[in-house]
C-alpha cells in the first residue's frame, strides 16, 4: 500500500517549510482583511500555519492519494467554518489563537495517524 516502511507516517518538519507557511498565512490574512474581515483573517492565518505544519510533517505520505483527499476535506472544512461564522472583534492579541492552532494541528495529526493505522491494517 505504501512505501513508508516504518510505524510512523511522520517526519520532522523541515525548516524550509516555515517560509511557505508564513507567506500563505499572510496571504490568507490579507485576503480576509481586504474584504473587511480582519478577525476571520487572523483565524485563517493560524489555520494555514497549522495545516502547512501538518503537510510538512506528513512528507512520507505525500505519495498517498488518501492523504491528499484528507487535506482537501480539511481545507474545505476550515474554509467553510471561517467564512460562515461571525467572528468577534479583531482587537484581541493574536497569541490568544495559538492554543487553538495547536489543538487544530494535533487533531489533524491524530486523524492522519488513525487513517494511516486503519489503512495499514487492511494490507
Amino acid at each position: 500500500m505504501n512505501s513508508i516502511g516504518s510505524n510512523s507516517p511522520f517526519s520532522d518538519i523541515p525548516t524550509k517549510a516555515i517560509f511557505p507557511a508564513g507567506a500563505v498565512a499572510i496571504a490568507a490574512y490579507e485576503l480576509f482583511h481586504h474584504f473587511g474581515q480582519q478577525s476571520a483573517g487572523r483565524i485563517a492565518a493560524f489555520s494555514v500555519i497549522a495545516l502547512v505544519g501538518v503537510i510538512a510533517k506528513s512528507r512520507p505520505l505525500w505519495s498517498e492519494t488518501w492523504f491528499w483527499i484528507f487535506v482537501s476535506v480539511v481545507v474545505l472544512l476550515h474554509v467553510a467554518i471561517i467564512v460562515s461564522l461571525k467572528w468577534p472583534d479583531p482587537h484581541y492579541p493574536a497569541l490568544y489563537l495559538a492554543p487553538f492552532a495547536f489543538v487544530d494541528y494535533f487533531a489533524m495529526i491524530k486523524l492522519i495517524e488513525l487513517i494511516y493505522r486503519q489503512l495499514d491494517r487492511t494490507d
